[in-house]
């Protein structure tokens, strides 16, 4: 609505409107905000809310006043929220007031105010004149920020400081005034690392804090920080950049990085209680930091740390909530690190000495490229390289400590290693001997002994020489080179022989390899381009072990009901391996009763995923169903890159029928997990029933029921496909054929006396089901009967369980009751009732 009131003037009409005085409001209510996406399209972040606004335009044109407030009650942005954002604003006699703020369920998040003495109507006609205006005009902006949880504000702020947002509480205050006279501002900060929360695994029961000061004046901001754990002090920060917020607004311009100074000093600082460092590290540390002229054209920069007591660990989330699992702790150890920057040349000089004794020494200079135009160092593309390395005894474990997947390392490095000439293709040289060597890969619950080798640096790169492992009897030896060109990776061309080595899935040994493999690759920026060649491989897929199983939780179960620590991801750096196989390659099982010669086309992807593109082809072998065996005729698995690797697999074997000239024969498509399988006879039958009867009594008679054996003929079939795909993956499969043969059940016995084969028990077992009245309420009822085979030789037929003949009858009443009765001739019989609800 508008009002005004209007005075003749001589001028005409148009002079009389100018010189008006008017009054207007402008109001909305449950304004949709995703409309603001169709008016800034690309320039707006996904907002969401509705809005209530109302302003209040007052006064002539040439000096309008005005006043209002919005607010938006459940504010979204970027699924952030919701929140209460409601902001009060007005113009008068020149002078501009807002307020701002934002709130959520649990309270305050930010307060600001901003203040500006301006000539709106002069800005809006000359809009190129608002720089100068803040450069001559009085401002006043302040923010307040509550204490609150970093983890309430948006994730894309929280991830800028510190991965715990929810570990972190901060509390701020902020000025900043300029104008009329010289910028001047102050700012405040707290910040409390807290121990009430589950995703932390260390350094909070200290409480450790700190607190933040600093104060713009005449164009250089001073800055200190002080960090207190427990009740001691342990960290001294002291800053000073280069700040002329006045030039800076004049100029519409912010240069590079402002020049800084920085000094800071660490106090026998407990690692043990320092968040974050305190999953790699703990020990007393002491520390000193001196930088000059920071991101200008000459920095200088010199850095020391101590320790007397210095151990790596890796800490790790326990599955639940709150838990901490402490998976390495190496003895301590004294370190002496120190280093710079002067000149151009950065050095470096570390002195390590192990709990056993052993040293480690490292001295390096390398020139850098470091100033205004490269605000980070980087490596200088002209200078000499001069570097070398001493390992005297030095423990493996201390190399491995922070590698992710390693466990209970031993072993010992000697030797030494140099690096001297132009720095873009520096010259090595030297030689680094492992002996005694002891690693436990937590990954796939495999221990590695004996490890031993040597590493031989020179001009072209390193390379490995008779790096041997074992492992329950196997062993794998691996020879080759790392070609590095201008100090990065440039190739790698390996060869391991493997001689009964065991391959492990959670601790068990799933398959042993022999054979040759030889890996070519190059490496790129981001990730490993190469080819894998096998030759007289065999993969020999053992009988079930005995030994303890890790029982170690697996990475993507969780328990129901409960917390637990999230799983987070690394950067992914991609690995592109093409397999080739010269020749035709064995799978094996005892235990599965398979053989099989196949070659190998592949291509594999891993980045985030792991994933195999190609076709593996069966070329000979059988398996066996029903303790028949079965003769591969052709076969192929092809994979399509999916990651849940489903290969399509298609299969037709042969088995010759004892006696005479007819088989069976079983054909399979269809993909892995849900393949198609069906069995076939020369012999005339009418069903699959009929077909697996004559496989197992050489006979298509049946008796009517349902049909499990059918069942584990495809089960047998179906393993044999999956022990082929070489433990990569394993198939839920379940038969959907449906027929009438009865379940086959065959035991044969052993002596007690010499462990000779006993008498053999035969059981035959019948769902019926389907010829129960429908009169009778009776939901489900089986017929077993069992008969024993004797031998026919004389010897002894006592067996460790005695066998004797018998039937059973087991019936499914309604409301889940179940009876079973058995009997064994002449007077043995037994009648239970259990309810399965």
């Amino acid at each position: 609505s508008t009002t005004g009131f209007v005075d003749p003037m001589p001028g005409g009409v148009a002079d009389s409107l100018r010189e008006g005085v008017y009054e207007t409001t402008l109001s909305t209510g449950a304004m949709d905000l995703t409309l603001l996406e169709l008016i800034l399209e690309e320039d707006m972040p996904n907002v969401r809310g509705y809005a209530d606004a109302s302003i209040r335009f007052s006064g002539p044109i040439d000096a309008p006043a005005f006043k209002g407030n919005i607010k938006i009650p459940g504010f979204i942005v970027d699924r952030w929220g919701p929140v209460e954002l409601a902001s009060d604003f007005r113009y008068e006699y020149g002078a501009l007031l807002a307020q701002v703020r934002m709130a959520d369920d649990e309270g305050e998040l930010v307060e600001s105010e901003g203040s500006l003495l301006v000539d709106l109507v002069n800005l809006a006609q000359n809009p190129s004149e608002a720089v100068e205006a803040l450069a001559t005009s009085p401002w006043r902006v302040s923010v307040r920020v509550p204490p609150r949880r970093l983890s309430a504000y948006p994730k894309k702020l929280s991830e800028l400081l510190v991965p715990d947002a929810d570990r972190l509480r901060l509390a701020a205050s902020f000025t900043l005034a300029g104008g009329a006279f010289r910028t001047r501002g102050d700012f405040h900060s707290s910040i409390d690392w807290l121990s009430d929360s589950s995703e932390g695994l260390c350094g909070s029961e200290a409480h450790p804090r700190a607190t933040i000061r600093a104060q713009l004046n005449d164009g250089v901001t001073e800055l200190t920080m002080d960090g207190v754990v427990g009740d001691a002090k342990v960290l001294d920060l002291r800053a000073s950049m280069a700040t002329p917020l006045d030039d800076w607004l004049q100029q519409a311009k912010v240069p590079g990085w402002p020049v800084t100074q920085i000094s800071a000093d660490f106090y026998d600082a407990p690692m043990e209680n320092l968040p974050y460092l305190c999953r790699y590290a703990a020990g007393v540390l002491s520390a000193q930091l001196k930088a000059t002229g920071l991101f200008s054209d000459d920095p200088d920069l010199s850095f020391s740390m101590d320790s007397d007591e210095l151990r790596a660990r890796r800490l790790e989330p326990g599955r639940r909530a709150g838990m901490v699992n402490t998976i390495v702790e190496t003895p301590p150890s004294v370190n002496r690190i120190s280093g710079g920057y002067h000149d151009g040349v950065g050095d470096l000089d570390m002195d390590m000495r192990w709990w056993n004794g052993g040293s480690t020494t490292i001295a390096a200079k390398v020139p850098l490229i470091w100033d205004s135009r490269h605000p980070a160092p980087e490596l200088a593309k002209k200078g000499d390289v001069d570097a070398n390395a001493n390992f005297d005894r030095m423990p493996l474990q201390a190399v491995l400590a922070w590698m992710a997947g390693v466990v209970n390392v031993e072993g010992i490095l000697q030797g030494s290693v140099t690096a001297q000439g132009r720095v873009q293709d520096p010259k090595l040289s030297g030689s680094v001997d492992l002996t005694d060597g002891r690693v436990d890969v937590r990954a796939v619950g495999q221990t590695l002994e004996n490890v031993a080798g040597r590493a031989i640096f020179d001009e072209d790169g390193v390379a490995i020489r008779d790096l041997k492992v074992t492992d329950t009897n196997g062993s794998a030896n691996l020879d080759g080179r790392v070609g590095i060109k201008k100090l990065r990776l440039n190739e790698a061309d390996f060869v391991v022989e493997a001689e009964n080595f065991p391959l492990r899935q959670e601790g068990s040994i799933i398959a042993r390899l022999a054979g040759t493999a030889r890996l070519r690759a190059k490496f790129e920026d981001e990730g490993l381009d190469g080819e894998v060649t096998l030759r007289n491989l065999l993969l020999d897929i053992p009988e079930t072990s005995a030994a303890p199983q890790d029982l170690a939780p697996h990475p993507e179960v969780f328990l129901i009901g409960e917390d637990y620590e999230p799983v987070r991801k690394s950067g992914s750096y991609f690995v592109n391996l093409t397999v080739r196989s010269e020749d035709r390659l064995v799978i094996r099982s005892k235990d599965q009763g398979f053989y099989v010669e196949a070659t190998a086309k592949l291509d594999t992807k891993m980045a985030e995923e792991f994933s195999v593109a190609g076709t593996v082809t069966l070329h000979t072998g059988n398996f066996k169903v029903f303790g028949k065996r079965f003769e591969v005729r052709s076969g192929s698995m092809i994979f399509d890159g999916d990651p849940e690797m489903d290969a399509k697999v298609d299969l037709v074997a042969r088995h010759s029928l004892r006696g005479s000239n007819d088989d069976v024969t079983v054909i399979v498509s269809g993909r892995l997990s849900d393949p198609t399988i069906e069995f076939k006879s020369s012999v005339p039958t009418t069903s699959q029933a009929q077909v697996i009867a004559l496989l197992v009594t050489g006979t298509t008679r049946q008796q009517r029921g349902v049909n499990t054996s059918t069942a584990q003929a495809s089960q047998d079939t179906t393993n044999f496909l999956s022990g082929v795909a070489a433990g990569l993956f394993s198939a839920s499969l379940q038969s959907q054929f449906g027929g009438f043969a009865p379940t086959f059940g065959i035991t044969q016995g052993q002596t007690s006396v010499d462990d000779t084969e006993g008498d053999t028990a035969v059981q035959v077992g019948f769902n019926v089901d389907s010829v129960i009245p429908d009169n009778v309420p009776i939901r489900g009822l089986y017929v077993e009967g069992q008969f024993v085979a004797r031998r026919s030789e004389g010897g002894p037929n006592t067996t460790a369980q005695a066998q004797r003949p018998g039937f059973l009858i087991e019936a499914l009443w309604p409301l889940n009751f179940v009876t079973t009765g058995t009997f064994a001739p002449p007077s043995n019989w037994s009648l239970d009732v259990t309810w399965e609800p």
